[in-house]
């Protein structure tokens, strides 16, 4: 997981893109906060999502395996 978000999820989203993005319409709008908010929102639902599906991966295809 934590190879997961700064690799694998970074590229399939474009985070340097969106963040390209909401600094360029935060200079436009002259309301960056709102824009980074809203790129925080989704990187962290992101990141949930993916957190939550591994978790679950995990607890399934580990069954029976004991844990120390």
């Amino acid at each position: 997981l934590v190879l997961l978000k700064p690799t694998a999820l970074v590229s399939v989203i474009g985070l340097q893109d969106i963040v390209y993005l909401a600094n360029t319409a935060g200079r436009t709008t002259y309301e960056p906060f709102t824009f980074f908010g809203a790129v925080l929102i989704i990187y962290l639902i992101l990141s949930s999502v993916s957190d939550f599906g591994l978790r679950w991966l995990d607890r399934k295809y580990s069954a029976g395996v004991m844990r120390v």
